[in-house]
């Protein structure tokens, strides 16, 4: 599960600032608690299925330079993210269910699990609404862990494998079992 964004409120206001690239790994150290236990809306699973690739989201940070714009750094920071979001795992097993676990909704094969690209173009513009946002002097004011929340929270993964009920007796082989666009929680 995603932490409610409470969470991500509270502990925004903690990262240390600092004028070295160390921020980003403050600001990566920041985030992963909050999205380590991200799961599949309807997938029981053995364990969380999306892992964020924390290592290339604090390289692609480290990597971005001062810039003359806010616009500049939005864009650049939302690359990074799609960067890392790109470079993360999606990972749903052979004996996890779509639903409730029975014969029909567990997967025997998991052939693909991937997070959806179309949400994850959606993420990085939730991102770039950044823009917009008003500066504030004070960090417990920003939109900015809101709409990093967001940005996550758009993200969708599909599965597709054979379920593990088997085939008719007259009937094709091993049906296919498909979760498809399901939200990241």
């Amino acid at each position: 599960m995603i932490d409610p964004e409470p969470a991500w409120l509270a502990t925004f206001i903690t990262i240390p600032k600092v004028s070295t690239d160390i921020w980003a790994t403050n600001f990566a150290n920041w985030v992963e608690p909050h999205v380590v236990s991200a799961e599949l809306t309807g997938v029981i699973a053995a364990s969380d299925p999306f892992t964020f690739n924390k290592a290339v989201f604090e390289t692609a940070l480290k990597l971005l330079g001062p810039e003359s714009t806010a616009i500049a750094g939005i864009q650049g920071f939302a690359d990074a993210w799609e960067t890392a979001i790109l470079a993360s795992t999606l990972v749903v097993s052979a004996g996890d269910s779509l639903g409730a676990p029975s014969p029909p909704t567990i997967w025997s094969v998991v052939a693909a699990s991937i997070i959806d690209p179309p949400s994850i173009l959606l993420g990085k513009a939730k991102i770039l609404e950044l823009v917009s946002s008003a500066k504030v002097p004070d960090a417990s004011d920003s939109d900015f862990p809101k709409i990093f929340r967001a940005a996550f929270l758009l993200l969708t993964g599909t599965v597709t494998g054979l379920d593990s009920q088997l085939p008719p007796p007259a009937g094709p082989g091993p049906q296919p079992l498909v979760a498809s666009s399901v939200p990241l929680i």
